[in-house]
């Protein structure tokens, strides 16, 4: 390499990078720029070197900011093989969209609310000598059941438990 590449002190990498010699100097002994000779380091091989060191560097320097782009990319994939695996449940069936499950439940208090509304009917024909007072008693309570369910809420706290 010595021999296609010009050879220069100290001084003129100190110069060149805005360092000090001894810091060029510590570069050499780190292994981070070649050493032709004591005191002499080649042009090209010293460039490359400290180019490289100060990639080294800005890598270490991106890691600690959390605004860095490796680390917005990195979760960038974190988030998409999140999305992936989720989708592959759904067509797994291990999992339902959350408008398909509110379709659901629409449609199941839909047929319950018809099927509560139509007790009292059927009683009374099976029953004919039921008075209308004792009907009442079962609409109150069908009633009762109606906006028992009608306040149900979904407690995600407890949700999160389940796995």
């Amino acid at each position: 390499m010595s021999g296609t590449s010009p050879v220069y002190p100290a001084s003129f990498y100190a110069k060149l990078f805005n360092l000090t010699e001894r810091r060029i100097q510590q570069l050499a002994s780190n292994g981070v720029i070649p050493r032709v000779e004591r005191g002499k380091y080649p042009l090209i091989g010293t460039i490359q070197g400290y180019v490289t060191f100060l990639q080294g560097s800005n890598l270490n320097a991106d890691d600690e900011d959390p605004n860095s782009y490796s680390k917005n990319r990195n979760r960038l994939i974190i988030a998409q093989a999140v999305a992936q695996e989720m989708k592959n449940q759904v067509s797994q069936r291990q999992l339902a969209p959350l408008q398909l499950l509110e379709f659901a439940i629409a449609k199941w208090s839909e047929q319950a609310k018809s099927l509560l509304i139509s007790i009292p009917l059927k009683v009374k024909k099976r029953l004919p000598k039921l008075k209308a007072s004792e009907i009442e008693i079962i609409k109150r309570e069908i009633v009762k059941v109606q906006n028992a369910i009608s306040r149900i809420q979904l407690d995600w706290d407890e949700l999160s438990d389940i796995d």
